[in-house]
């Protein structure tokens, strides 16, 4: 059984700037919506919004992508917000966040 076709949108003109992702986000996307969000971000805004509202399917490698971007576009002094995550999806980030997220010295906690 094949899963939804992958499908995104950057609106880069809007204020935030925004990247829809749309159906089945897997490794296979990964490098699209890698290079996408990291033109958004490229632009320095105060915000990025990722819209996930859309997604059927999160694969854990795209998740941990997405939350190290977060962390990082924070050094840059950018907000990385994810909007409209179906529950399994946003469950998975918010795990994802709470391993990856740097502790005060800025380091990822220890396993």
């Amino acid at each position: 059984m094949t899963g939804a076709i992958f499908h995104m949108s950057v609106f880069d003109e809007e204020t935030p700037p925004r990247l829809v992702l749309e159906g089945d986000v897997d490794i296979s996307a990964l490098s699209r919506a890698r290079g996408a969000l990291r033109g958004l971000l490229a632009a320095a805004p105060p915000v990025v919004v990722v819209d996930l509202s859309a997604v059927d399917l999160l694969e854990t490698t795209t998740v941990g992508w997405l939350v190290r971007e977060r962390i990082g576009a924070v050094e840059q002094g950018t907000s990385v917000v994810f909007v409209g995550a179906q529950p399994v999806p946003r469950r998975l980030i918010e795990m994802a966040e709470a391993v990856l997220r740097p502790d005060d010295s800025g380091r990822p906690p220890a396993p």
